[in-house]
Order: C-alpha cells, then sequence, then structure tokens
C-alpha cells in the first residue's frame, strides 16, 4: 500500500509538472475550464492520497504503542509503517501545495488576461462616446440652418417676407445660432 501510494504520487508530480509547464509557457488552451478541471482532479487525487496515509499512519502508530499479544519485534515494524505513512502523507503536503502554486498562478494570470481585455473593451467604449458626442454636435449645428430655413419656407408671411433684408435675417439668424452651438459644443470638449 505504501508503495502503491508512493507510486501515485510520483505519477502525479510527473503530471503536475506537465501542467506546470503548460501554465509557464502561457499555451493558450482551448478550453480553460478543462484546463482546470485537470489541475483540480490532480489536486484531489493527492489530497485523497494524504487523507489515506493519515488515516494509516494513525492506524498503524496505535497498534505499535498498544500491541501486547504479538512478538516483540511487531511493535518496531509497526512504528515504521507508521512512519512511512508519515513520509507519504508529507509528500502529498508537498506535491498538493505544489499544484495549488500552480492552480493560482493559472487563475491569476487568466483573471489578468481579462481584465486586460475588459480595459481595452472600456477603452473602446470611450472613445465610441467621444465620437457620439462630435456626431451629436454636428447633427445640432447643421439641424439650424436645416430649422430656420424650414420654418421660414413655409408659405405664411413672416417679417421680412419677400424682400432682401428677410433673406439677411434668416441667414444671420443660421449663423448666430450654429456659430453659439459651435462655441458651447468646443468650451464641452465634444468639437
Amino acid at each position: 500500500m505504501i508503495r502503491r501510494e508512493s507510486d501515485l504520487i510520483a505519477d502525479l508530480a510527473k503530471e503536475s509538472g506537465l501542467l506546470e509547464q503548460r501554465v509557464m509557457l502561457g499555451e493558450d488552451l482551448e478550453d480553460p475550464e478543462a484546463f482546470l478541471e485537470e489541475l483540480f482532479q490532480a489536486w484531489y487525487v493527492l489530497l485523497a492520497v494524504r487523507t489515506m496515509a493519515t488515516h494509516s499512519s494513525a492506524t498503524y502508530g496505535r497498534m505499535a504503542r498498544l500491541v501486547r499479544f504479538l512478538p516483540d519485534a511487531a511493535p518496531p515494524l509497526f512504528a515504521d509503517i507508521a512512519d512511512q505513512f508519515e513520509v507519504i502523507k508529507t509528500m502529498a503536503d508537498g506535491q498538493r501545495e505544489f499544484l495549488h502554486g500552480v492552480i493560482e498562478f493559472y487563475q491569476t494570470r487568466t483573471s489578468t488576461h481579462l481584465t486586460i481585455a475588459a480595459e481595452k473593451s472600456a477603452s473602446t467604449g470611450v472613445q465610441q462616446n467621444e465620437d457620439m458626442r462630435r456626431i451629436t454636435a454636428w447633427v445640432a449645428i447643421v439641424a439650424v440652418p436645416t430649422a430656420v430655413t424650414g420654418f421660414f419656407g413655409q408659405n405664411v408671411p413672416y417679417p421680412g417676407f419677400e424682400t432682401t433684408g428677410g433673406f439677411i435675417a434668416s441667414a444671420l439668424i443660421i449663423i448666430i445660432l450654429a456659430s453659439v452651438l459651435f462655441i458651447i459644443f468646443k468650451r464641452k470638449g465634444w468639437l
């Protein structure tokens, strides 16, 4: 049982090393959830081995202390077995700690990539907002002549109707209103 658990930890150490290499090389993993599942699966197996080693160590340690009806050679043998299970437990703990570090590094790296992507997306959104402000400002400026000419273009008499003065007045209204809007939007930083 000790040899089997020791071999299992050695296999898991190799697997952990390969998983770590994939993380350290920054491989673009097609399925990050499946990769995390691999990491957690290896971590869970190490936890199971550690738990079995802990229970076995406690059992053999107790047997070493309570043996009364067995030969004198039995207590040291049981104590040695308990000690070997303690070694297995320590190896599993070390390997589990290593794997936990790999998991944390991978999660941090993934989180950092997501943060950078979110910042780029936010920056793009801000730029789009700026563009929309500029477009809106120009539309408002262009809307002034349309509104004035539309109003004065009706077949309704107004002061200066069909006169040069009326034409000049409507042109001045267009220029003044468009200029006022231009100045306002320029001060707001929209243009």
